[in-house]
């Protein structure tokens, strides 16, 4: 059996050494983050965003749609929280 590495294959970045993601999905979007980054893709492979995180610690999550459908992503990693609605940064404290 075969097991070439498919050229279609995407790649998650990374800048630190062993940097792992987590994966999350609402819907048909995936939400890969990891300590480094926050990346939103659709189904079609499209990235909607990529942010950096910073901050001291672990970054945990949380996703869901408000009233509206909007999906809205929070990211907290220390004293760093960033708020995403749709793939629109909201703001950062």
């Amino acid at each position: 059996m075969v097991s070439a590495k498919p050229a279609w294959r995407k790649e998650l970045p990374t800048t630190v050494g062993g940097e792992s993601y987590k994966l999350s999905h609402v819907d048909e979007t995936l939400i890969a983050y990891s300590n480094e980054r926050a990346i939103m893709m659709n189904t079609n492979g499209q990235v909607m965003f990529e942010i950096p995180i910073a901050g001291q610690g672990k970054t945990v999550s949380e996703f869901y749609r408000n009233q509206n459908g909007e999906l809205v992503s929070i990211f907290v990693r220390g004293e760093k929280v960033y708020v995403l609605k749709s793939s629109q940064l909201k703001g950062s404290f």
